[in-house]
């Protein structure tokens, strides 16, 4: 493999996993062990975040080689990643109410 980019078996086995641990971690955070730890969940809403805007720029920039993917997807993992990390950050600064 001549290339200098990420496999596309890494990054697709990369994505399932981080797909798991959001909807993990968004199961978690709407139960009452989410109420308690609203900080820890907010922390992790925005380190997904943060993952999600690299893998969409690594998408968009070619250094991922993405399977015959529309570069659509790659934008869409950026905005949503990055609405991850706001949404994250606003989490932190509020303080949760029931």
């Amino acid at each position: 493999m001549g290339s200098a980019g990420m496999s596309s078996d890494l990054v697709a086995a990369f994505l399932v996993l981080l797909g798991v641990a959001v909807v993990a971690t968004s199961a978690l955070s709407v139960q009452s062990v989410g109420m308690r730890f609203a900080k820890v969940f907010s922390l992790l809403m925005i380190l997904y975040g943060v993952a999600m805007v690299a893998i969409g720029v690594s998408m968009t920039t070619g250094y991922v080689q993405s399977a015959g993917l529309s570069i659509i997807y790659s934008y869409g993992m950026v905005l949503v990643g990055g609405a991850m990390v706001v949404n994250g950050v606003m989490m932190a600064r509020s303080p949760m109410q029931i």
